[in-house]
């Protein structure tokens, strides 16, 4: 199994996979209780901590923040 942190930006989700039994866009605050697995939950979570940080990478910070 392979996974991916992917941003997206269209298409459909697709259940074709007999090995799927759900396809579902879920917002981070639900996911944890979705997951059915404990290695699937940890690596939400993981997930989670690198868009928090690409985010605070990328949000401006006023001067206050930045110390001037």
């Amino acid at each position: 199994v392979h996974h991916f942190l992917l941003a997206a930006v269209g298409g459909e989700l697709s259940d074709a996979d007999v090995e799927v039994t759900e396809v579902a866009w879920v917002p981070f605050a639900d996911l944890q209780r979705k997951l059915a697995y404990a290695d699937e939950r940890e690596l939400a979570g993981k997930a989670l901590e690198l868009i928090e940080a690409a985010k605070a990478r990328l949000t401006p910070r006023s001067s206050d923040e930045a110390g001037d």
